[in-house]
């Protein structure tokens, strides 16, 4: 009889152990989905929000492979890095379009051949420059300089999305602000979560 209570006791004691195990796996597994959800939830919301000049996602190894440009592909070829090496991403697009009307009336440099009428425009970031002449009576415009120069500062932070009166509650969340000197600027940041 104390044999078979042993043995009971040994069988109640590795049910309890295994359903301890069990129940922390499944509390495991179940924190690992709750913090994937959140986070597709997050670039979702990121991707369709109404300001779309900073965007912050959180993509897997796998997603990142799946949405990679070939663009990123060439660079990580050429710079021999593998994508599972990568852990974030910045992309800033800087669009400037500028409409205004320069006229620029050069004076002449005549010489023995041709004459030749130099020319350079600096406006904001744009440097363009270069010569006018006449051949042949037709005139030919030859742009010999460009140059483009920007600044962009990208700050990264993070805070609470929500707030009563003064205090922000709420899981806290990246957010991305990007100033330009020139034009406007869209910045995607990617960053590579493990899963």
């Amino acid at each position: 009889m104390t044999k078979v209570k042993a043995i009971l006791i040994g069988v109640v004691v590795l049910l309890f152990f295994s359903m301890g195990v069990t129940i922390q796996i499944l509390s495991r597994k179940y924190k690992a989905e709750k913090a994937d959800r959140e986070r597709l939830s997050l670039n979702n919301m990121q991707l369709m929000s109404e300001n779309r000049q900073n965007i912050d996602l959180k993509l897997t190894l796998r997603e990142f492979k799946a949405s990679m440009s070939t663009k990123i592909d060439s660079i990580l070829k050429v710079a021999e890095i593998a994508s599972k090496q990568v852990k974030t991403i910045t992309v800033n697009n800087t669009y400037y379009i500028d409409s205004s009307k320069t006229v620029i009336r050069p004076e002449p440099d005549i010489s023995k051949t041709d004459t030749t009428y130099p020319f350079i425009d600096i406006k904001d970031c744009f440097t363009i420059g270069g010569f006018m002449k006449v051949q042949d009576d037709r005139p030919e415009l030859i742009i010999n300089k460009r140059e483009f120069k920007n600044e962009v500062t990208i700050i990264g932070y993070e805070k609470r999305p929500h707030k009563f009166w003064f205090v922000r509650w709420g899981k806290k969340q990246t957010y991305i602000e990007t100033s330009s000197d020139c034009g406007e600027t869209k910045t995607t940041q990617i960053e590579i979560v493990k899963k």
